[in-house]
């Protein structure tokens, strides 16, 4: 199974998994740094590991980045999560990002499959997931 860009994909669950990871990634305009954690909802956690600017287009002061993170939560610890965000460096305000590309993947596979499951709506705790980030 190849990797599934969860941000090309309609649904209301997916769009509230990446808005929780977004608002636990994005700290004061700025990326969560490197081997920091952040902690949110019931018991869940986003480390950040690495970020890399993919590119720079300095006419419109907006920057491609990579992230490599791990998501821990109760049911399952060390998710990998990757996302290209696109930063819009503003003059007098705090930097937007937005994601251009989210993947997940996960150690457990579908429903008794062996991983990767790179769903996260086919994952045995998905449902949990769910209720553990509103906390």
């Amino acid at each position: 199974m190849d990797k599934l860009n969860l941000w090309d994909i309609e649904d209301e669950d997916i769009e509230f998994f990446l808005d929780t990871i977004h608002e636990n990634t994005i700290l004061d305009g700025e990326l969560l740094p490197p081997s920091q954690k952040q902690d949110f909802g019931n018991h869940c956690s986003i480390e950040a590991l690495s970020h890399e600017v993919l590119s720079v287009d300095e006419e419109n002061n907006t920057e491609q980045i990579r992230s490599h993170l791990l998501l821990h939560m109760q049911a399952e610890t060390d998710i990998k999560i990757e996302i290209v965000w696109e930063r819009i460096k503003w003059d007098d305000d705090e930097d937007e990002f937005g994601f251009e590309e989210a993947y997940f993947e996960s150690k457990e596979g579908p429903y008794e499959e062996d991983g990767p499951n790179y769903d996260p709506r086919n994952s045995p705790y998905w449902e949990e997931f769910l209720d553990d980030f509103e906390g």
